[in-house]
């Protein structure tokens, strides 16, 4: 009874101090997405639904987040390189150098270009959480792999968006719901050059 009591009065105090905000169509999109089932690493997978085909299918089969940029492009309705015109084979780079040219910017794409990265950071949660879909990434390198999350909308603090990014959703060695730009894009690997500063992010100025 007690512990009923208790909890009542939490859910009080939570409506009286945190009123609910209307979902966007992004957070509508991300809350259905499965990655237990779907785009799952070490299968050949489909890109316009993330399930299984069979092997060698697609010769990429360790993981999929260009795929699943492209499944969430296209349940926006947003426009962005995907199959079958384009590869899975390298996608994610593919997807980076079309969204910096002019196509890409008369499809709704923009750069988020600032002084300062944290800032960058900051604009990246501001605008996912107004209903924008908000893009990193990360080109292939002779040290890394090619690499694209999505920015998830949240709610966190200032000071873990300045040390480790946004919170993205992503497709990789091990798909995650919610994880942070930092610990997703492995930015502090040994290797001979900068991560942080070969990011690159992007928006669509479609209000979603």
């Amino acid at each position: 009874m007690l512990f009923k009591l208790i909890f009542l009065i939490v859910m009080i105090l939570i409506f009286i101090y945190y009123p609910s905000t209307k979902m966007t169509t992004l957070d509508k999109v991300l809350a259905e997405i499965n990655l237990e089932t779907k785009f799952v690493p070490q299968y050949n997978v489909w890109c316009s639904n993330g399930d299984a085909t069979y092997n060698k299918h697609t010769k990429v089969r360790t993981s999929h987040c260009s795929c699943l940029v492209s499944y969430i492009c296209k349940k926006l309705n947003i426009v962005i390189p995907m199959p079958p015109e384009y590869s899975q084979y390298h996608l994610a780079t593919k997807q980076l150098k079309w969204l910096n040219t002019q196509t890409a910017k008369d499809h709704g794409w923009e750069r988020i270009k600032k002084s300062f990265l944290e800032d960058i950071y900051y604009e990246a949660v501001r605008l996912a959480n107004k209903g924008h879909l908000v893009l990193i990434g990360l080109k292939q390198t002779h040290y890394t792999n090619g690499h694209i999350s999505v920015v998830r909308p949240s709610n966190k603090l200032s000071y873990f968006i300045k040390h480790d990014g946004p919170d993205v959703i992503s497709a990789g060695i091990i798909n995650s719901y919610s994880i942070s730009m930092k610990d997703d894009f492995k930015l502090d690997v040994n290797v001979p050059i900068n991560l942080y500063d070969n990011l690159e992010f992007y928006f669509n100025t479609k209000s979603l």
